[in-house]
């Protein structure tokens, strides 16, 4: 081996080009442009957070003998869910909910019978416009403020 490898071992190598390069990688992960495409877009969180709604409902229901809360305003509404979910606050000044009140202390046996029913619609000013509905078997729909009065309005 000669006298400049003995000089030079791999500590060395590794300080001179490993560390530099780890540095580099760390910048990239954690500076990088399209980082904000991974984090959810505000429609998705509302759906989540009217998804836990319709999964407290489905609880609720199971306590009171399939009966829907009664209620004549949203509020009501999801002052007798709050303590079927978890931490979750609906006190956003932002948001505006609409609850179907027609669904208020009805008996639903079957969700399948009721797939096209809607539960809830909400709305707020990051989802720029864009109106999210959730129907009672939980499935959610993203729509504009036109389609979702086209759906609330259907009887």
């Amino acid at each position: 081996m000669s006298e400049e490898n003995r000089k030079y071992g791999w500590r060395h190598r590794f300080a001179l080009y490993g560390i530099p390069i780890g540095v580099m990688l760390a910048f990239w992960y954690f500076f990088m442009p399209w980082r904000g495409a991974m984090l959810p877009s505000p429609e998705t969180n509302l759906r989540k957070d009217l998804v836990e709604i319709s999964t407290a409902l489905q609880i609720y229901l199971a306590d009171h003998d399939n009966h829907m809360p009664l209620g004549k305003s949203t509020d009501r509404f999801l002052t007798a869910l709050d303590s079927y979910m978890k931490g979750w606050d609906f006190e956003n000044p932002e948001t505006s909910a609409l609850f179907n009140m027609q669904l208020s202390g009805m008996e639903i046996t079957e969700f399948s019978e009721y797939s096209n029913e809607w539960l809830m619609a909400a709305s707020n000013p990051k989802t720029k416009g864009k109106v999210v509905i959730i129907y009672l078997d939980s499935q959610t729909q993203v729509c504009t403020p036109h389609e979702a009065l086209t759906i609330i309005s259907q009887p």
